[in-house]
């Protein structure tokens, strides 16, 4: 029995609000709209974007052999954007508002110098610095306020609501800093050498990239309607009032965070050698080989903590899977990195080109690559931030019985501190770790090949028919999902959501992994059950193939016409989504890998793009009104082109929502034999037409996977469809004075390109296989005149 006495008249006395909350009314905007919700209009109407670009080039002549070429760059975007964590977004104006500044800047420099140290041999040596910023900040700062336990001078926190009615505005931008400052520095020696029939290309390279990267959201505190809702009532979800706990100061759910910084850096070099053979006129042989040392990043401070899987872990009963540390400190283990550097990587080329005749080329070739990747590519997108477990502070306060009682509490009350204590190695428990292996120093690796006809046709056309292929193995992936559930416990049933300790537990002989441990039977079972996930961002499981027959047809610009024509039919198969493994989800069954084999996501079976420019026959030395008047000026030299582009459609991945408590990623449907899962398009109405047969799949039941593949070879979405048009016509006026008229058209027959349909199977989903979105902009049209003297 919880006991909430109501306030007289359902009314909170101004004596109860929270101090920190009265505050912050005042920052609240006005309403500039009758009404309880939906009363105030966007405080933040514009977001200018301002792009200043500049570059130039020096180039200086030391002797006739010798030459210095310098190149600079910049691109500084000025812009911001409005930060919302919730439905009900933060555009508001004040110190409250989500408004968050976010510029961009690039910049650039390359120098080179050339030495020409015999007529047949030319040396190169090259130098480039690049940098790309992206910082991002919240305009709104607390300089008076002084949120307990978050320091004073910061953003104001993320605020946010949620209840069944009557939600506001999220209130404060939440970020106070975070930065991406990626530098690449490089130098690069290359000899060429012309020697007989040879061409040889041979030198080195050598690279430097590094990061600085800085996150810090120092605050997120939700208010929710059950704080002030009645425990006993039949209506508890649906009572109370999210900004009643608001004013009393009361969070149910809070994050409290220290900054997190990481400095990470590495090294790659390589040497290469390439030879173009003239064999004999008729026949050319490309060799060449690489040599490629990809270095595995480090940190500057060794700030990074990864979970080892065999040491014993103190706070967990000494189970096998504890925190350990970079570097040479007390607790640390005693280097700047575990993972291995790896020697052996030699990428051999080959490319061979033979003349039948002065018209047909016989072309083939195969290439390996060693692609950066592994634990040496520390990636576009913060993945070393998340090795920072026991080394910042992370805080989450949840309420731990469904709201009754608040997770956090009063935020008037004294907050923790920032300071994160000393490491230990069971500083990760009950939270979710990153791993780091020694074998996670491999590299991705392409393997291509191809081989083609060239054949010059009358008319001017060369066709030019081949066969295409290319192989990834070790790509990025979440296919190692460390700490899921092995489903050999799927037979416990619903035995796995029930508590350890509880009679279903007890029945089935199953007790606590460690002293201590609160939890579900299923989370007890998990290889390391102290732990919420493992993270494995630098896996390499992931494997990729391509085959193609790909044909063009060109003509060259004569007699007024020049067009292009390619198409292709491929196939592209994969057991990844992506190319980065932060964007990868975890596998239906990490111990059942092969079934995330199936066509990838990407696949388009057949595709044509058609590019042309065509004079029209009229005016001035044309069949058609062939004279030099006015009327032979303004209607002839008209030029149309053209861009036609179309492909098949995208395949579709289909999930289910049956109970499967492996701590994995989702599950599958069923498929029903015999029953086609696409339905008839004709006449299709996005508003009511489902283009997914809903009775071609059914629900697995619980504790059981589906048997559909990860993507289906005989469902997709629309296919796509764009033509882009050009009518251009230059006005000349003297022999250095010209007006240069040009008219686009963009989707220029205005199709329809829908978005891709529900693919959430449930029995009872009404939304399955329904289009709720277009994919493309309607015909869009500019004019341009361009005047040159």
């Amino acid at each position: 029995m919880w006991i909430r006495q109501p306030f007289p008249n359902n009314q909170i006395p101004q004596s109860r609000f929270s101090s920190v909350s009265s505050q912050l009314l005042a920052l609240i905007p006005n309403p500039t709209l009758p009404g309880v919700v939906n009363n105030i209009t966007a405080g933040i109407t514009s977001l200018p974007t301002n792009d200043r670009s500049w570059s130039y080039r020096l180039d200086h002549d030391i002797t006739d052999k010798q030459r210095l070429s310098f190149t600079q760059w910049t691109d500084n975007v000025q812009s911001s954007y409005i930060q919302s964590n919730w439905p009900q977004g933060d555009n508001i104006t004040g110190p409250l508002s989500g408004l968050t500044y976010s510029p961009s800047i690039f910049n650039g420099l390359i120098g080179n110098y050339t030495y020409s140290i015999r007529p047949n041999l030319v040396m190169t040596i090259g130098a480039s610095y690049n940098l790309q910023n992206n910082p991002a900040s919240g305009v709104g700062k607390d300089t008076s306020i002084h949120i307990p336990g978050i320091p004073l001078g910061v953003v104001y926190p993320d605020i946010g609501f949620v209840g069944p009615a009557d939600v506001p505005v999220q209130l404060g931008g939440g970020i106070e800093a975070s930065n991406n400052r990626k530098v690449g520095l490089s130098l690069v020696n290359d000899y060429l050498w012309v020697k007989g029939t040879h061409n040889l290309n041979l030198g080195w390279e050598l690279r430097r990239p590094y990061q600085d990267n800085l996150e810090w959201c120092p605050a997120a505190f939700t208010f929710t309607n059950l704080t002030t809702s009645n425990p006993n009532s039949a209506n508890f979800a649906n009572e109370g009032n999210p900004f009643a706990s608001f004013l009393l100061g009361i969070a149910d759910s809070a994050a409290i965070k220290g900054p997190i910084h990481s400095l990470p850096r590495s090294w790659y070099a390589a040497g290469f050698v390439q030879d173009d053979w003239k064999v004999t006129h008729k026949l050319t042989l490309n060799l060449g080989a690489r040599y490629d040392v990809f270095v595995p990043f480090t940190e500057k401070y060794n700030n990074i903590s990864y979970v080892n899987l065999t040491e014993p872990n103190p706070g967990a009963g000494n189970i096998p899977g504890a925190l350990d540390r970079l570097g040479t400190c007390s607790v640390c283990v005693g280097k700047d990195q575990i993972v291995t550097t790896h020697w052996k990587y030699v990428a051999p080329r080959l490319g061979i080109a033979y003349s039948l005749d002065n018209k047909t080329v016989i072309r083939g070739g195969y290439a390996l690559t060693y692609i950066n990747g592994g634990a040496s590519e520390f990636g576009t997108n913060k993945v070393v931030q998340g090795f920072a477990n026991g080394l910042v502070t992370n805080l989450s306060y949840i309420s731990p019985n469904g709201g009754v009682t608040p997770g956090f509490g009063s935020w008037d009350v004294g907050g923790p501190s920032l300071t994160p204590p000393p490491f230990s190695p069971s500083a990760g428990n009950n939270q979710t770790v990153n791993y780091l292996g020694a074998y996670q120093g491999t590299v991705p690796y392409l393997q291509n090949w191809m081989i083609g006809v060239q054949r010059e046709l009358p008319g001017g056309i060369l066709i030019s028919p081949s066969y295409v292929g290319n192989k990834v193995i070790r790509m990025p992936s979440g296919l190692e999902n460390l700490d899921q559930l092995n489903p050999t416990y799927l037979s416990l049933g619903s035995t796995l959501l029930a508590n350890v300790g509880s009679p279903q537990a007890i029945a089935a002989g199953i007790s606590a992994p460690y002293p201590g441990f609160s939890g579900t039977v299923a989370q007890a079972l998990r290889p390391f059950p102290q732990y919420a996930g493992i993270t494995s961002n630098f896996q390499e499981a992931g494997v990729s193939t391509y085959e193609a027959f790909q044909v063009t047809a060109e003509k060259r610009f004569n007699k007024g016409l020049q067009f292009l024509v390619a198409y292709t039919a491929s196939r592209n198969k994969s057991n990844v989504s992506s190319g980065f493994s932060t964007f990868n989800s975890v596998p239906v069954n990490t111990y059942d890998r092969k079934a995330e084999w199936s066509l990838a996501p990407s696949d388009v079976p057949n595709a044509v793009s058609i590019t042309g420019i065509y004079e029209l026959p009229i005016g001035p030395g044309k069949p058609l009104l062939n004279q030099k008047g006015p009327a032979g000026q303004i209607l002839g030299g008209w030029q149309l082109g053209w861009i036609a582009q179309y492909s098949s459609a995208l395949p579709v991945s289909i999930s289910a929502s049956n109970l499967l408590p492996l701590f994995n990623g989702g599950n599958r449907p069923n498929l029903v034999p015999t029953v086609n899962p696409s339905l008839s398009r004709s006449n299709f109405d996005p508003a009511i037409d489902p283009i997914f047969n809903l009775n071609a799949f059914s629900q697995p039941p619980d504790f059981t996977f589906g048997n559909a593949p990860r993507v289906l070879s005989n469902l997709w979405n629309f296919p796509f469809y764009n033509e882009n048009i050009t009518l251009e016509k230059t006005f000349r006026f003297a022999e250095r004075a010209s007006l240069q008229f040009r008219a686009e058209f963009f989707n220029a027959f205005n199709r329809v390109q829908f978005g891709g349909a529900n693919t959430t199977y449930s029995p009872n989903n009404a939304a399955f296989g329904l289009v709720s979105s277009q994919n493309n902009a309607p015909r869009q049209g500019q004019l341009a005149l361009r005047l040159k003297f």
